[in-house]
């Protein structure tokens, strides 16, 4: 089952205003453009070269193409003229209204260039302005950023550690502390309640990473004296960061097989972003004999030029390379076939 394939990224739906009196704001900088942001059906457009500049990202157009391309360390951002589709590390996500050319620059939907690169939009009526919040600041360990290749940006370090702790601690967690609950899906081939177990858990980590972060960073005193309207509406914008971009991009694929007479797996694709040691799959093992195993691969050597994936095992106590194997769904199930076999 495709558990995030696609996502349905929104717009933002503003009044009827002329074009010419739209502020865009960044960190509460006011941005400046030769084409101006434009209202259509209801729309907010506005020049992506210019947004994702300011946001440190480098901008390529593809005129063969009709691309536009935004790269940052991590992560890479495509959107075509008239496509409907924009990939983020080649993600797919569903938009409800495409970019287009005007006067020569790409215009997309505000919402697509900044929450699903992990950005807050508010739009403030009484001043007719966007105003875009995005974390700009630098990883806390920026020689780990350097080796892992996710870049050195705050958000990318907070990610890959969710991403890194879900692979590596909450998996083999999650069948050690609720066996019969994953049993009972696996034999049901229930996806459906699957898919909701591991998004809830993803969840309570990503609320752990961020709450981590702001312990250190956020005036933790301000909390409490919040309502608690203002407190949720404050904490969703922060856990906003890690968390919608694990629904959106790391679980790719859920699926439920028989991988032998006795052995049920469930086999996890998760989005395959460059990172040294992260998993591009992972796989739980259901075996009458043994009962639960937990398996990834890993991309595990890393030169810049040369990469090495490694079929590891994971458990509560510890973790290990098994054996060198392709970057590939089958080498992997493969693998995993020739380990109950043995």
């Amino acid at each position: 089952m495709l558990l995030v394939a696609a996502i349905l990224v929104g717009t933002v739906a503003f009044p009827a205003i002329a074009a010419d009196t739209i502020t865009v704001n960044l960190n509460g900088t006011t941005l400046d453009f030769d084409v101006q942001p434009q209202l259509i059906n209801d729309t907010a457009y506005v020049p992506m070269r210019v947004v994702f500049e300011a946001m440190g990202s480098e901008v390529v157009w593809v005129h063969d193409t009709q691309e536009i391309i935004a790269e940052t360390p991590g992560r890479q951002v495509i959107l075509q003229i008239g496509s409907n589709t924009m990939r983020i590390n080649n993600v797919e996500f569903a938009l409800d209204a495409p970019p287009i050319l005007v006067n020569g620059r790409t215009l997309v939907p505000i919402i697509a260039v900044a929450e699903e690169i992990g950005a807050v939009v508010d739009w403030i009526s009484d001043t007719l302005t966007v105003e875009i919040s995005k974390d700009m600041r630098q990883a806390e360990d920026p020689d780990r950023a350097v080796i892992f290749r996710y870049g050195d940006s705050l958000i990318n370090e907070l990610q890959y550690v969710t991403r890194y702790e879900f692979e590596q601690i909450y998996l083999p967690n999650i069948v050690y502390y609720y066996p019969y609950d994953v049993a009972e899906y696996m034999d049901n081939g229930d996806v459906d309640e699957l898919s909701a177990m591991l998004a809830y858990f993803w969840a309570e980590l990503a609320n752990e990473i961020v709450w981590s972060d702001l312990s250190y960073t956020a005036d933790v005193d301000a909390f409490y004296e919040m309502s608690d309207e203002e407190f949720e509406e404050y904490w969703m914008q922060q856990i906003n960061r890690v968390y919608r971009v694990a629904v959106s991009q790391h679980i790719q694929d859920i699926a439920i097989e028989t991988i032998g007479p006795n052995t049920s797996a469930v086999i996890l694709k998760m989005s395959e972003l460059g990172w040294f040691g992260l998993s591009n799959y992972a796989a739980i093992l259901l075996d009458e004999e043994f009962g639960f195993q937990v398996f990834t691969l890993e991309r595990s050597i890393d030169d810049g030029e040369n990469t090495v994936y490694a079929l590891c095992f994971v458990n509560v106590e510890e973790r290990g390379t098994i054996n060198i194997i392709e970057n590939s769904r089958d080498a992997f199930t493969s693998a995993l076939r020739s380990l109950i076999e043995e």
